[in-house]
């Protein structure tokens, strides 16, 4: 199976899976949880803080996106750098950090994932629009992320070179090859 194909299995697969999930909720809601709201109201107690005006709402909603920017930037481009220079087996030899540096950089990175999927749970298990919200704005720094990694590189769509032989044949069993052309 080739890797588009193998992407292609593991993205039905998973969103098959997410969406069956997210329609038994609804399917199974009895209407009485206060989850399902919408907006700021006198009860929504996020975190021991009432968010019950517009302008708190606001704010928390603003706080969602900005950690979850910064959690995009982390994963996005900081991870990789570590990932390839910590965990890479192949590369014995790491010249663009002291050990010591990796060391910090690595468990810091670590820390702030830590700190983040905390956050995360209590934004998940708030209200469903805040959690809308954060799936949004995670969405949309995503995709900016992945677009100003993407620009950096170098896309060619050519395919392998055609290899043309000319041969003459000469009563022997295997084939005399008088010019052989490569066209790149």
């Amino acid at each position: 199976m080739n890797n588009k194909k193998k992407m292609n299995v593991s993205i039905f697969i998973n969103l098959f899976i997410i969406f069956t999930v997210l329609g038994s909720f609804f399917i199974f809601n009895n209407f009485h949880s206060n989850y399902f709201r919408l907006g700021w109201s006198p009860d929504f107690i996020f975190v021991s803080v009432n968010i019950d005006t517009g302008l708190k709402y606001f704010f928390l909603c603003l706080m969602i996106m900005v950690i979850n920017f910064s959690d995009v930037l982390i994963n996005e481009i900081a991870d990789p750098i570590l990932y390839f220079n910590t965990y890479n087996p192949d590369k014995k030899i790491i010249d663009e950090f002291s050990k010591s540096e990796l060391l910090f950089y690595s468990n810091t990175v670590f820390f702030i994932h830590i700190l983040k999927k905390f956050l995360q749970v209590l934004i998940t298990v708030s209200q469903i629009d805040i959690a809308v919200i954060s799936i949004v704005s995670t969405q949309i720094s995503g995709v900016l992320a992945i677009r100003m990694l993407l620009n950096e590189k170098e896309f060619t769509t050519k395919k392998l070179p055609k290899v043309e032989m000319e041969y003459q044949s000469s009563s022997e069993t295997i084939p005399f090859y008088r010019y052989t052309h490569v066209n790149l």
